[in-house]
């Protein structure tokens, strides 16, 4: 048996900014390609002065109402005193330049579903809240007629809290965190299906593509949830299989990048040496 992924904290300092390298045990997953893809992506990473860390969920909380200027509210998933988020069913990632300034924020959130599918979870508000009808706000609903929600159940892993400072967003940042966020929940989790909701504006920009979710679907309604109090906001359900995935892992942990493979070999044979 592989060893357990030591807990990832959901409070503490707010210096908290330890390279996530030190924190990854690969318990699920092509132990080869997973590995060489959290070097190649830290490599990449670092190669445009970014280094990436755990962090505690009320960081991110906090990080996204001090740049809601350019970021729009989390979801209530993130949320841990409202929405049953721990330390083993979700984690937070963000990415520091130089200057030790956030850039970059990701986060993941499991869900085992087992009695009920993916629609009923996202209709009933428990996607969002522990209680829903305790911390739902007047008229707050959701509705899906997206096809894959209606049939989806199993370990599912909701994939949100995506920003990128407006300074670093034409980077190509994506490239790498997209495969690193969604390795890093597989290993932990060996889940069945990611998923996210996309806004229209953002599958108008290839964003999905961009994103690696292979598989687009309307409609998702958001009728006065915290993204958008005021009224409806339209969103795809963008989503992708275990399958998918790792074919996705593969190909981007052995695609051909010369320079950042000499480094990744490098650093590969100084970790086994």
């Amino acid at each position: 048996m592989q060893p357990t992924s030591p807990p990832i904290p959901v409070s503490g300092p707010k210096s908290f900014s330890r390279n996530f390298l030190s924190d990854v045990v690969i318990d699920y997953g092509p132990r080869d390609v997973l590995s060489r893809l959290f070097l190649k992506a830290d490599t990449q990473l670092r190669e445009q002065g970014v280094n990436v860390s755990f962090v505690p969920f009320d960081e991110l909380v906090d990080l996204n109402r001090r740049n809601a200027d350019s970021w729009r509210p989390i979801l209530p998933i993130f949320e841990p005193s409202i929405s049953g988020l721990e330390e083993e069913n979700g984690f937070a990632v963000v990415g520091r330049n130089s200057s030790n300034d956030v850039v970059y924020a990701h986060a993941c959130r499991l869900y085992t579903l087992t009695r009920c599918t993916l629609k009923d979870e996202i209709e009933s508000l428990r996607l969002f809240y522990s209680d829903p009808e305790h911390s739902r706000q007047p008229g707050e609903a959701m509705t899906v007629t997206a096809p894959a929600a209606a049939s989806t159940t199993g370990r599912v892993v909701f994939i949100g809290a995506v920003w990128y400072r407006p300074d670093v967003r034409k980077k190509g940042l994506m490239q790498m965190t997209a495969p690193l966020v969604r390795a890093l929940a597989y290993t932990r989790w060996q889940s069945d299906f990611a998923f996210s909701f996309m806004a229209q504006d953002l599958v108008n920009a290839s964003t999905a593509v961009k994103a690696r979710f292979p598989h687009v679907e309307w409609d998702v309604s958001m009728i006065k949830t915290p993204v958008y109090r005021d009224g409806t906001l339209r969103a795809a359900l963008v989503w992708t299989n275990a399958e998918e995935q790792l074919r996705h892992f593969q190909e981007y942990s052995f695609s051909a990048r010369p320079q950042i493979d000499l480094i990744v070999e490098k650093r590969a044979a100084q970790q086994n040496g």
